[in-house]
């Protein structure tokens, strides 16, 4: 245990990547000033989400590397915060939590640390934010897509993040299955020789064109880098005026305003019908609480340098009239930081670092 400069390990679980944190909180009264001690990134293992107890023991291997390379070990630990895709409900959580406990208290320490697990969306919230309470709403495009917000009680609201084929729009799985179904059609009509084809052909080496059909068995090996890849092509100065890529963008921000829309919608009638006395209280007038309301965009996605201005152009459009584009203060190692501080005591906004 470190009681004057605790150390927290930060897990942000997502569909393609995990990213791990170990972090040293020095000045509790900053904690803008807590110092990332290591990090790592490796594949996703939402997978293993199902068993809890491989899950567990998994994430306490990576960490016990990590600790390893800055001479500590996981019993110096104070806290473990996880914020994983696929950790839809608090069963799951517990469940989750429950395993990092076991291991913990089994095979490294005997005293109990601060376990906190929830949604990487909502981990991705408050570190966005910088806040555990302030109202809010964030909007990930990445290997899915969910839209996450608050007012200012503790109750999350959400929207999307089922899963393709009945959700998930804008996000990259979701772009890769709409870039290649055109790809296949463009084959198809015989303009092998289109730009788009070639370059793509380029970039995976391999000869779509050739050999369409082994294609969708080559990108269902490679999800990550044919991801990686129909991404960096939206973003290709010479494909500018592509038709293709164009209807994908326009797509891309309308499926991301359209989800920030139908949360700010269920937001807004959560806070509005418990106060409506008459079937003659008309809804035209209701409005947020507030002047103005944030929204914060992650996922690779979102801040797709072509994506991103489209995005806030649609969302800005959307007739609430307060949602404006705010950037992020943190990431998910900052809502770590916050949750452990919370935990002890400590009442702070995070706020950026001054240069």
């Amino acid at each position: 245990m470190n009681a004057k400069n605790p150390i927290i390990a930060v897990i942000d679980g997502g569909g393609t990547y995990t990213r791990l944190w170990v972090v040293s909180i020095k000045t509790m009264s900053a904690l803008e000033y807590s110092d990332c001690l290591a990090s790592d990134v490796t594949g996703t293992m939402k997978q293993y989400l199902s068993q809890p107890d491989a899950y567990a023991a998994l994430v306490i291997h990576l960490l016990q590397g990590m600790l390893l390379g800055i001479g500590c070990r996981v019993q110096d630990l104070d806290g473990i915060i996880i914020g994983s895709a696929g950790i839809g409900t608090p069963a799951i959580a517990t469940s989750i939590r429950d395993a990092f406990m076991k291991q913990v208290i089994e095979n490294h320490s005997q005293h109990k640390i601060f376990i906190d697990c929830r949604s990487d969306a909502e981990l991705a919230l408050i570190g966005c934010s910088g806040s555990l309470s302030s109202p809010c709403l964030l909007l990930n495009l990445g290997t899915g897509s969910i839209a996450v917000g608050r007012m200012a009680e503790s109750k999350l609201y959400r929207a999307g993040g089922y899963g393709l084929p009945y959700s998930d729009e804008g996000s990259g799985t979701w772009v890769v299955q709409q870039f290649i179904s055109k790809i296949l059609r463009v084959v198809d009509s015989g303009l092998s020789g289109d730009t788009l084809v070639r370059k793509l052909e380029k970039k995976l080496s391999f000869p779509i064109a050739k050999q369409p059909r082994e294609f969708l068995a080559f990108v269902k090996e490679n999800e990550v880098s044919v991801t990686e890849a129909v991404l960096a092509l939206l973003e290709n100065k010479q494909l500018k005026n592509h038709p293709m890529i164009n209807q994908l963008l326009e797509g891309i921000a309308e499926a991301g305003a359209s989800l920030v829309q139908t949360l700010s919608m269920r937001m807004l009638l959560n806070y509005h019908i418990p106060k409506i006395k008459s079937p003659f209280d008309g809804l035209d007038d209701m409005r947020l609480p507030f002047k103005q309301f944030p929204v914060y965009l992650t996922g690779s996605v979102a801040r797709n340098p072509k994506v991103l201005p489209l995005l806030k152009q649609q969302i800005l459009a959307l007739e609430s009239g307060t949602l404006y584009i705010e950037e992020p203060v943190g990431n998910p190692m900052t809502g770590g930081v916050l949750l452990y501080a919370k935990h002890i005591g400590i009442k702070r906004k995070a706020t950026k670092k001054k240069k």
